[in-house]
């Protein structure tokens, strides 16, 4: 098996052309990829790696030392609109509205794309599986890719989630997110 490294928009393309076999791809790329035939789903993410932090927020230092409450209000807001898109693709909730607030501030346009995407999944609680990066980190370091790991009890800053949660009150157990394709 050859590994090859390629951009997500690329592994449509190169799918399609027969010059790959399998991709490990993220959303909207592997749902165009099924509507065209050229791939199929075999599992998602979570199915394969349960847990596996994939995302986090980066904070500029300001907002470390000297503007502490702004990055707390950032929290908040994006703690509040992550739990509206939880909400609408685990039960439902107000779907269509969230969606209509995608389609107006992303790249993604079309509502049905959106309606067939699987949703990305996330803690309400903005919790960051710091094991998970640290296993990434070791695999990594492993393969020569990472020579000088990051100290990730200086990395990893919580207090931000936490007084994020302290403003909103904890947030609702995860459901799994519903796939309607």
């Amino acid at each position: 098996m050859d590994l090859v490294a390629l951009n997500f928009p690329d592994q449509v393309a190169a799918l399609t052309n027969h010059s790959v076999d399998a991709a490990m791809m993220t959303e909207p790329f592997a749902t165009r990829s099924i509507q065209t035939g050229s791939g199929a789903l075999i599992a998602t993410g979570d199915q394969m790696a349960p847990g596996q932090q994939v995302v986090v927020i980066v904070y500029t230092d300001r907002f470390v030392t000297t503007q502490r409450d702004d990055g707390v209000r950032l929290m908040t807001a994006y703690l509040r609109g992550l739990r509206a898109y939880l909400a609408a693709f685990s039960t439902g909730d107000q779907r269509d509205r969230i969606i209509q607030i995608l389609t107006t501030r992303t790249d993604i346009k079309d509502p049905q794309l959106w309606m067939s995407i699987y949703p990305t999944g996330a803690n309400p609680d903005g919790t960051v599986n710091v094991q998970s990066i640290a296993d990434s980190q070791t695999y990594f370091q492993g393969l020569g890719l990472v020579q000088n790991p990051a100290d990730l009890n200086k990395v990893v800053d919580t207090s931000f989630t936490q007084a994020a949660v302290q403003a909103l009150g904890p947030g609702p157990t995860p459901a799994p997110p519903k796939h309607s394709s």
